[in-house]
Order: structure tokens, then sequence, then C-alpha cells
């Protein structure tokens, strides 16, 4: 049997943002749990230009795009999570897990190399210790999830599925990855999914009025032809 869900009472603020060698991609997150989800884009250099969509063929290429907010959160399990979860685009928040969708398109010159950090910028009554990041890129899906108290890699839903998570890069960071690469008309297609993982042991009730802000950046390095 799944642990009892519980209301969340808190306001978590997540914020991310993407940065670009003058380049400023944004996505945040306000609300009374998890709310307005926002991506700006400041592009002053063509060369190293990236441009932001919610569809695959980058129409309506932008440089802000919004999700939808999500009031209320409980506590559930991996398996709650539907299994086409990245076959949508834009917001598609379900019950008690946060999903969103977007395309990270070349609109520049040059190929380039960027990085990729999403780090945590708040956090309140330890609630890193029982949340659960998904990352699809391109069809990939990764799930990260802070160490454990014996310090072992934590499990995506303990004693559901035992598959190990890929551990926090550091107590601030939760990925960060300096070898992507976008060619020149090269759209990367990335799905966000965020849940409290009811079967973690550190989902507790002394987490409850907890917050967690976090925001995430790709940052151009150089052009590929400066390698």
């Amino acid at each position: 049997m799944r642990p009892s869900q519980w209301r969340r009472q808190t306001n978590i603020v997540l914020l991310f943002s993407t940065a670009a060698t003058g380049i400023l991609l944004m996505i945040s997150f306000f609300g009374q749990m998890i709310g307005n989800f926002t991506i700006t884009a400041d592009m002053p250099n063509r060369e190293l230009g990236i441009s932001l969509s919610e569809s695959p063929d980058m129409t309506n290429a932008t440089t802000r795009l919004f999700a939808d907010p999500m009031e209320d959160m409980f506590n559930i399990t991996e398996a709650d999570l539907p299994s086409n979860i990245d076959d949508f685009d834009g917001s598609h928040n379900g019950d008690h897990y946060m999903a969103y969708t977007y395309y990270l398109g070349n609109a520049g010159e040059v190929a380039l190399q960027y990085s990729m950090r999403l780090a945590i910028e708040q956090m309140k009554l330890g609630v890193d210790a029982a949340i659960r990041v998904r990352i699809y890129e391109n069809g990939v899906p990764s799930t990260y999830a802070k160490l454990a108290a014996n310090g072992e890699p934590e499990a995506i839903a303990p004693s559901v599925n035992n598959t190990p998570t890929t551990p926090f890069y550091s107590e601030s960071e939760i990925v960060y990855r300096d070898d992507k690469v976008l060619q020149l008309g090269q759209v990367n297609k990335y799905t966000i999914v965020l849940w409290l993982e009811g079967w973690d042991p550190e989902c507790v009730d002394d987490i409850r009025s907890g917050r967690l802000r976090l925001s995430l950046e790709y940052k151009v390095i150089r052009p590929i032809e400066e390698l």
C-alpha cells in the first residue's frame, strides 16, 4: 500500500533561468504551489541565437513562454505518472505533479557548445530530500534525487522501483553538464517533471511547510568552430 497522501500547505517557488553568453532564457514558477511558468529570452547576438517554442517545428518561436499554474500538490509516487508524459507539448500538469515540455533551438549562425545547470536557489525544511526531478532530453529520461540518508543513491520509488536515481550534482546543484551541443538549426526537446515521492523515507510530515526554489540555466560556452 502506498503511503497516505497529505495536502501541501506551502508556497513552493521554482525559478528556472536560462542564460547563454548574452542570451537569457528564463522559466519561472510562482504561486500557491507551482504557479505561472515563464520562459523569457534576450538575444542581442545573432551569431549565438537561441529560440524557444512549445512546438517541435519551432512555430511561433519566441523569447517568452508560459506554463499553466498549479495550486495544490500531494505526495504521489512514480507509478502515478502517465507513461506517455513526454508525448505532450507545453503545460501538461497532472494530479499532483508538474510537467512542462518546450523546445530549445539554435537559431544562430554557428553550432554551439553549451552547459546545463539546474540549481537549488532556496530550500526550507529539507523538502529537497523527498523530491524527484525527471528530465527528458530528446525522449531520454533521467531521474534525479538527493542522496539517501545512508549516503547511497536514492531509489526512484523505494520498495516499489529500486532503480537508483542520479544523485544531485552537489548540495546546491541538481544537474550540471557542460558537454551539450546544438548544431546549426538543431532543436532539442525538453520535458521537466517534478513530484514529491511518497515512498521516500524523507517524505514525512516535517516537510509539509517546506519551500523549494530552483534555477535552470543553459549557457553558451563557445561556438563549436572555435573548439
